[in-house]
């Protein structure tokens, strides 16, 4: 997902399609979505989002590697890499914060 995204990165983007996709399972009267499912959907996308940061960052570090060693003498090629790597760990983070503020909010809220 973060691999596909990292051309036109923005946020606004990113989040409009991930709530679409969940409006879309709510809103389909055809499908029962219980809130089992849309936890189970909404784990995937995490993970997956996950295991694209995880990626980026592997390539980013062979990237490295090769530049270290002399197999690859393109320095743009490790800088691009790493940016690339940097800026998915960061969204990850935003998101995680936003997901235990959303979190925190609705402990504090009164029944």
């Amino acid at each position: 997902m973060i691999n596909t995204m990292m051309g036109n990165m923005s946020i606004n983007n990113i989040y409009n399609a991930n709530v679409n996709k969940v409006l879309d399972k709510i809103g389909n009267k055809d499908s029962e979505a219980s809130a089992a499912d849309l936890f189970r959907s909404a784990f995937e996308e995490a993970a997956n989002a996950l295991r694209d940061v995880d990626n980026l960052q592997k390539t980013s570090d062979d990237a490295t590697m090769k530049f270290i060693t002399g197999e690859d003498d393109n320095i743009h090629n490790v800088l691009l890499a790493q940016e690339k790597a940097l800026i998915a760990l960061q969204f990850t983070s935003e998101v995680t914060n936003k997901a235990l503020e959303a979190y925190n909010e609705i402990m504090r809220m009164s029944i």
